[in-house]
């Protein structure tokens, strides 16, 4: 199963981020003033959503010896699902290239490149690698009325104590590399909304927009019945700017009144208005 949220561990109540926001984006500028900070996310980030870590509040090296002995349970014991004639070393030498992309947009033959393994072993890992729970792919969103649209998936991790112990790197590490900043906060929010979409009825679809000059692109897509959509961006930034919903107002131009809103989720304190339809608003409104 996924992950806890945070809604779940600090037992918050309260509409769902997608209930809030299913007509419009509105209701999000009266989230409460947030006292997080960028450090404080990506602490809480670093903690992940493994029930045994968060409630037995592991520190580093426990967390770091609990996470290297589920990755050994991964390579060692669940690809024998992966059939006949396993070879654990290219299989965590893919679990690695899939870490390594969390909240990228890669083609897969650029993973099995990498690892050296056929079009054909590399769907049945990253098949097992959705059955166990370890990552999973996004689809883009497609529309009638936009063409030159990607249709390549997003792929993430489901838990950001994996990819920051993949990728190697603790709180201030991943605060100072602006491309691994922007994995671990991209990662984190999907997350926390990948849970509670799943427990909806009818259950808004997660996306991600990208068109094939890679002039637009829009971190994640909610989208509703009727094709009607919220577009996310996120950012790792305590002041987000109208610029920083660049692409939010340029899907909301093209598509009229199927765009409900964006939202720009940033670690800053404060929800407000940046332009018809898009607000801003601290990440921490995902549960509070």
């Amino acid at each position: 199963m996924y992950g806890l949220t945070q809604r779940e561990i600090n037992r918050f109540g309260g509409p769902l981020f997608a209930e809030r926001v299913r007509n419009g984006v509105r209701p999000l500028l009266d989230t409460p003033r947030s006292s997080l900070t960028l450090f404080d996310y990506l602490e809480i980030a670093q903690t992940g959503g493994f029930p045994d870590i968060v409630a037995h509040r592991r520190k580093k090296d426990a967390r770091g010896r609990w996470l290297d002995s589920y990755l050994a349970e991964l390579r060692t014991n669940d690809i024998k699902m992966a059939g006949s004639d396993p070879n654990p070393g290219k299989f965590a030498s893919f679990i690695e290239a899939v870490a390594i992309n969390s909240s990228r947009i890669v083609e897969q033959a650029t993973l099995r490149d990498a690892v050296g393994i056929t079009k054909n072993t590399a769907a049945v890992y990253e098949d097992l690698l959705e059955t166990v729970f370890f990552s999973e792919r996004v689809p883009a969103w497609r529309t009638d009325r936009l063409d030159r649209l990607a249709a390549l998936p997003k792929r993430y991790v489901l838990d950001t104590a994996l990819l920051m112990h993949f990728l190697g790197v603790d709180v201030d590490e991943a605060a100072h590399d602006p491309v691994i900043l922007g994995a671990v906060i991209d990662t984190f929010v999907a997350a926390q909304l990948r849970p509670e979409l799943a427990i909806q009825v009818p259950s808004p679809s997660l996306l991600h927009l990208r068109d094939k000059g890679g002039r637009h692109e829009i971190d994640m897509i909610l989208q509703f019945p009727r094709r009607r959509i919220v577009g996310i961006e996120v950012k790792a930034t305590a002041a987000p700017a109208l610029d920083d919903a660049r692409h939010l107002v340029w899907l909301r131009d093209q598509i009229g009144t199927d765009f409900l809103g964006g939202v720009v989720l940033h670690t800053g304190p404060m929800a407000f208005q940046l332009s018809d339809r898009i607000v801003a608003a601290p990440i921490s409104c995902l549960w509070s």
